[in-house]
């Protein structure tokens, strides 16, 4: 891990985790949809808690019925 990015998951920490105002953070650059921080730090506790690859998922539609849907959150991030 790049020394910066280790950096901003301790400001994650501090910042957001620390104080008690979340149980979990990331920060990421919207223009690309990558993620390059998360906190809790231990045991990269954040990363599982903010951050799951693309995968496919059921999910109800409103005639009634389901409808397998890719979730890809780098890409609805960009679209946020």
């Amino acid at each position: 891990m790049a020394e910066e990015e280790v950096a901003w998951d301790s400001t994650v920490q501090e910042w957001l985790i620390d104080e008690g105002n979340c149980v979990a953070g990331a920060l990421g650059d919207p223009a690309t949809g990558t993620f390059y921080a998360a906190a809790p730090v231990e045991g990269e506790a954040g990363w599982a808690m903010v951050y799951k690859e693309p995968y496919e998922q059921m999910l109800a539609q409103e005639d009634g019925t389901e409808k397998s849907e890719t979730i890809d959150e780098s890409a609805i991030m960009k679209e946020v």
